[in-house]
């Protein structure tokens, strides 16, 4: 389920191109893809949470939404060739409409040159572009990718807090 905080960012409409989540990473693609489903769904809630029962959020569920993209690193890092194929996603239309989301998950090992080709769509995104980076470390992103990323943590919760 998508966490509170990032339902109600959605819910006011106050949405950001570029999102930037960190924390366990049990948790963050896991989220990553709710978020994307929050973004992408036909029946949105007014609480910013996605119905899970629209064909948008089925295909979400299913990954095989034709306007999500999920970069994955390729061995040990995100590379060029995958940025290089995830902008000529980006160029394309929404195919059913509404936005097209990105997902790159362990973001911070893009190499440099991914990072950099990453950097020059950040600036000026298209308006139906959505971004979300899942990393475990922060400290490893560019600042510059930083700067232009809503930044979100998670971490799971263990017994004893709940």
């Amino acid at each position: 389920m998508l966490e509170r905080k990032l339902a109600d960012i959605i819910a006011t409409g106050k949405i950001s191109h570029s999102w930037l989540l960190t924390g366990d990473e049990d948790i963050l693609l896991e989220q990553a893809k709710e978020l994307a489903a929050a973004l992408l769904c036909q029946n949105l809630g007014s609480d910013g949470v996605p119905c899970g029962l629209c064909a948008s959020c089925q295909k979400v569920k299913n990954g095989n939404h034709p306007d999500l993209q999920i970069i994955e690193p390729d061995g040990a890092s995100v590379k060029i060739f995958q940025t290089r194929k995830m902008q000529h996603f980006v160029n394309l239309e929404a195919y059913e409409g509404g936005r097209q989301v990105v997902i790159i998950h362990d973001a911070h090992t893009m190499q440099t040159a991914a990072a950099n080709s990453l950097l020059k769509i950040l600036e000026e995104p298209p308006q139906h572009l959505m971004f979300i980076l899942a990393t475990t470390e922060l400290h490893k992103v560019l600042p510059t990718i930083l700067s232009r990323c809503q930044r979100h943590s998670f971490r799971r919760l263990d017994g004893d807090t709940i």
